[in-house]
Order: structure tokens, then C-alpha cells, then sequence
């Protein structure tokens, strides 16, 4: 009978590193916490400077976060002020608690997981589209772009809303739509 040697297997210290930073990467968008993950799609978030970013977000590598470009995911462990704007890369995500100041401009294939409050003016990027899920108010002060549909209407060219509307079916946000501080995302609603 042969004898087999058994061999050990290792990672190095770094593989293992980038193999666990990867996989709990992977875990956010499962977690109930998670609010709302970043750009799915191509194109990076813009968070405006005021921002406070919860702890339990995770920034992706590749971002621009406190004047540092991040080489690997980290994830926030103390609620952070943004000062001077980061650029969030696809993959990031915001915990809950998260504020988003005015001037964010939220990615293509952006998702919001939880119901989520906008506190200053926030942007769909030109050239992405959003997908209102049912629940979600437009607060007064809304500018919807034109070749929008708000619960099933065709909105032909940009509109201010006087009143605030609660989503009940039917809403796509063309680019160029501008939040209201007041608006409030539910979940299930989607950027692309």
C-alpha cells in the first residue's frame, strides 16, 4: 500500500486578507442595516461634503474617501462627516443612519435597500434612470426631469412639485431629477 503525504495548505497573510475583505464585501447587501448599496453599475457616487456617513457602511476599494483612494474595502466604524466630497465606487454601501447632504449625486445601478431620508438636494445622475418602489414621497420642492412617468402620468418637461406625492405604482425618475430635502426613498427603489 502507498503512503500519501499529506500536504499543508496556507494563504498568505495578504491573500487571506483580500479573501476575508472580499467575502464580508459580499455580506453587506444581505444585511439588514445596509441602506443603500453604491453604483452596481458604472460610474461612481458623489457624496457631498456634510455627508455623515454611518458606521457599518463599507467603502469599496477604488473610492475616494477622506482625501485617501482606498486600496481595499473598509468598512466605517464610527459615524464620519465628509469634508470636501468623496467619490464612492460601485460596490460601497451606506448603513443605516446615513445622511446624505445636498449635492449628492447618486450613481447608476445605485439600490436602496431601507427606507432612506434626503436632508438637502440629491441628483440622479444624467443619463440614469430611477425606479420609485411604492411608499416613497416626493417631497415638495422635487424637480422631476422631463420624460419621467410619476404614478403612471408622463411628465414631459421638468416639473417642480408644490406638494409633496407618495409613490403608489407606476414612477420611473428620469436624469436630471432633483430630491427635496424631505423625500424619502423606500425600499426596493433603484438607479440604473
Amino acid at each position: 500500500m502507498k503512503s500519501i503525504r499529506s500536504m499543508d495548505k496556507w494563504l498568505s497573510r495578504s491573500a487571506a486578507t483580500k479573501l476575508l475583505a472580499g467575502l464580508m464585501g459580499c455580506l453587506v447587501a444581505n444585511n439588514q442595516q445596509a441602506q443603500i448599496i453604491v453604483g452596481l453599475g458604472a460610474g461612481a457616487t458623489t457624496v457631498a461634503s456634510g455627508s455623515v456617513v454611518a458606521a457599518g457602511s463599507v467603502v469599496a476599494a477604488g473610492s475616494l474617501f477622506a482625501g485617501t483612494t482606498l486600496l481595499s474595502a473598509t468598512t466605517v466604524t464610527a459615524a464620519t462627516t465628509v469634508y470636501g466630497g468623496a467619490a464612492l465606487a460601485m460596490g460601497s454601501s451606506f448603513a443605516a443612519g446615513t445622511v446624505l447632504a445636498s449635492g449628492t449625486a447618486l450613481a447608476a445601478g445605485t439600490t436602496v435597500v431601507g427606507t432612506t431620508s434626503v436632508h438637502g438636494h440629491t441628483h440622479v445622475v444624467a443619463g440614469a434612470t430611477t425606479v420609485a418602489a411604492a411608499g416613497t414621497t416626493l417631497a415638495a420642492g422635487t424637480t422631476v426631469a422631463g420624460g419621467s412617468i410619476v404614478n403612471g402620468a408622463f411628465v414631459a418637461s421638468a416639473t417642480t412639485l408644490a406638494t409633496s406625492t407618495t409613490v403608489v405604482g407606476g414612477t420611473m425618475l428620469a436624469g436630471g431629477t432633483t430630491f427635496a430635502a424631505g423625500t424619502a426613498l423606500a425600499a426596493g427603489t433603484v438607479v440604473f
